[in-house]
């Protein structure tokens, strides 16, 4: 497993209630992605409910060595209602600071069972199963419907599309974080091909099973590939894939000024060994 979110920081607000404890009003979460354990980002997450409303921030910057290269900025949004299902997502928005033209923005419209999405400019609509979660709200949504059994099958929409995922259970073992150590559920996904990232999760036992670790192995293809995966996967792969970009057209540009060679040897150093 070549990349990681790790949980450094996590702080909860919950509203009194008799009995079991209360699921959070309010979430702050920050995670450092390392990629063969370099630090090359952190995500921070804030989650708060008021009423039957709740809203979702991830904010992943590039960080270390990533950052000489790229320095960008990925940010995703997701509204919506609470139900006795749990999260019912309303909007999702997905902006990215160097390149406008990635954003993404859908609209859960559940009246008409259909995912309307903008993306460069032009309208599309899919189908909306019920229950669906988009890529932001469905590690919260475990908070609310805990994991039973050995499979989890959830459909997800990453603002384009709905795909149907599944995890199998691993194992329950205790995972060290720099946030402390916790009782876990270790899921894997159920990939169908080779170019599926097989993403993990380890959801905190006593932490209303939110995520403390996310691993994802190393990519396969591009972009397209890479927004198939979980909401840690999509913002490491844009984070990487812009990386890749910028390095390509600094050796190009390396190439045709003349004064290159250590450019164009420095990006593939860093293209090896991230």
């Amino acid at each position: 497993m070549r990349t990681a979110a790790v949980l450094t920081t996590l702080l909860f607000a919950t509203a009194p209630a008799a009995g079991a404890p209360a699921a959070p009003t309010q979430i702050e979460a920050e995670y450092h992605i390392s990629n063969n354990g370099i630090v090359i980002g952190r995500v921070f997450e804030s989650y708060v409910r008021t009423g039957d409303r709740y809203r979702i921030e991830s904010v992943t910057r590039s960080e270390g060595p990533l950052k000489l290269f790229l320095d960008d900025r990925v940010t995703l949004f997701s509204e919506g209602s609470v139900g006795p299902g749990g999260l019912v997502p309303r909007t999702f928005e997905q902006r990215r600071a160097r390149d406008a033209s990635r954003d993404i923005r859908a609209t859960f419209d559940w009246d008409k069972a259909e995912l309307q999405s903008e993306f460069r400019g032009e309208g599309h609509t899919e189908k909306l199963p019920a229950g669906t979660q988009d890529r932001l709200s469905v590690m919260y949504q475990f908070m609310n419907l805990a994991p039973r059994g050995n499979e989890v099958r959830i459909h997800m929409s990453n603002g384009r599309k709905v795909e149907l995922y599944a995890y199998r259970k691993v194992d329950e073992p205790r995972v060290k974080t720099p946030a402390g150590d916790f009782d876990t559920l270790h899921y894997e996904r159920v990939t169908q091909s080779e170019k599926e990232s097989r993403a993990q999760l380890w959801l905190a036992k006593d932490r209303f099973h939110l995520p403390v670790r996310v691993g994802v192995p190393a990519y396969v293809g591009g972009l397209a590939d890479v927004v198939r995966s979980p909401r840690f996967a999509t913002a490491v792969g844009l984070l990487i894939e812009g990386r890749d970009q910028y390095l390509r057209g600094q050796e190009a540009r390396a190439q045709t000024t003349g004064i290159g060679g250590m450019m164009e040897r420095m990006g593939k150093w860093f293209k090896a060994n991230f």
